[in-house]
């Protein structure tokens, strides 16, 4: 089973059809992102589990969109990386 299978597996045994239809809409989402912040060269990462990952470039900046079907934990990631922004962490640049 390769990764993407794999977080297809994760995404329906977790969320079951609401998964399956977030992962319908999924290639439309990442459209949507790339437009609405310019983001350029998006590859999923290999070792994906609940959220989808994906690495790119924004201008010449190297970023990472995550998507995700749970607003809640998400949320809660936004707060703590806003929380340690300056002290080494990854800076957000966008959320939505």
């Amino acid at each position: 089973m390769n990764y993407m299978d794999r977080f297809k597996s994760n995404i329906l045994s977790q969320y079951g059809k609401e998964g399956a239809i977030w992962l319908k809409n999924l290639d439309k989402r990442i459209d949507y992102y790339s437009q609405l912040w310019n983001l350029t060269d998006l590859k999923p990462v290999q070792n994906l589990s609940y959220n989808y990952v994906l690495s790119g470039m924004r201008d010449n900046l190297p970023i990472i969109l995550k998507i995700s079907l749970d607003p809640s934990s998400l949320s809660k990631e936004i707060t703590s990386l806003h929380a340690f922004q300056g002290y080494g962490g990854i800076s957000i640049l966008e959320y939505k």
